[in-house]
């Protein structure tokens, strides 16, 4: 299991002070509660689940992380391009009122992906309007795996066991916590994710280690190859995974090969047991092993259709 470094909720029955937000003890050995995700919409259409501009002015009062999640049904996701972009210009009106510019998550609220390519089209119809550093994805590990390079941010629900290397956020599926009477859903924060502004009245200190973080963990777009083609990843010699996903096809890879300052430093394994690490399947990322000490990684590849990679320090 990954480390948590933040306890957040959300929740839809009624808004919760900032006063008694920030006071809750939601993590599993007393953390308290230090942000939270909250439903958006156009300022004409908010209801009962939706956040308003009095309740997130308080939140960011005390201290708190705001982060933006829009839903109209658990089939926002079969709508495609268009209602990608239809649900985006809601979503932004209303981020906008609030003076919102971060992440807005859209979702795939259900086990199932009856239609990947449609979920796809349906997250750019929303970068469209948001630039794609808006956009995150929420759903189970089907969704997430397949939203690779069509967000930028994750929300995972289903299994804990089920967490996809990708993941921002864990919604945590075993109970709820209860802040001032209102009932939650715990989530649990791997690694937050700001793009070019934040919820927060100021900007946090970011170190050169943790820019370092953000360049290597965002995907590359790697182009269709019938025949093998190659690619020097450059990396900053922590041992680290490197991830493949596909966007439609197989991949077929090439054991990756990694440089130290001094030559050969080995790896290059798959870390998932039982799997070929010569085929990357569709919506099943493939992960292999960079030790420490590595400089650059060389990946090899052929694919009918563009896929992604991206190193993730372990």
């Amino acid at each position: 299991m990954p480390t948590y470094s933040e306890y957040w909720v959300d929740y839809s029955a009624r808004k919760i002070s900032g006063a008694a937000m920030a006071a809750a003890r939601i993590g599993p050995n007393g953390e308290r509660c230090t942000g939270t995700i909250r439903y958006i919409d156009a300022p004409h259409l908010l209801s009962t689940k939706h956040t308003n501009k009095s309740e997130y002015d308080d939140l960011i009062a005390h201290g708190l992380k705001v982060r933006l999640v829009h839903q109209g049904n658990t089939k926002d996701a079969d709508s495609g391009f268009h209602g990608g972009v239809s649900r985006a210009r809601r979503a932004k009106a209303g981020a906008d009122h609030l003076g919102y510019t971060g992440v807005i998550f859209f979702t795939n609220d259900r086990t199932t992906l009856p239609d990947p390519a449609a979920w796809r089209a349906y997250l750019d119809g929303a970068a469209s309007v948001l630039g794609r550093e808006r956009v995150g994805a929420y759903g189970f590990a089907n969704a997430l795996n397949a939203a690779v390079g069509h967000a930028s941010a994750f929300w995972q629900a289903g299994r804990e066991s089920d967490l996809v290397p990708h993941t921002n956020v864990y919604q945590w599926n075993n109970g709820r916590v209860y802040i001032s009477g209102t009932e939650c859903d715990l989530n649990k924060v791997i690694r937050d994710y700001v793009p070019g502004g934040s919820s927060a009245p100021s900007t946090p200190t970011t170190t050169q280690e943790d820019e370092d973080d953000e360049v290597s963990y965002y995907p590359k777009e790697l182009p269709v190859s019938m025949n093998e083609s190659g690619v020097t990843l450059p990396w900053d010699g922590r041992a680290a995974v490197l991830n493949v996903a596909s966007t439609g096809t197989v991949v077929f890879v090439g054991k990756p090969l990694n440089w130290g300052p001094r030559g050969g430093t080995g790896g290059g394994d798959t870390t998932v047991p039982g799997v070929n690490p010569s085929r990357v399947e569709v919506n099943q990322p493939g992960q292999y092993h960079i030790p420490a000490g590595t400089t650059r990684i060389y990946y090899r590849w052929s694919c009918a259709t563009p896929h992604f990679v991206w190193v993730k320090a372990t």
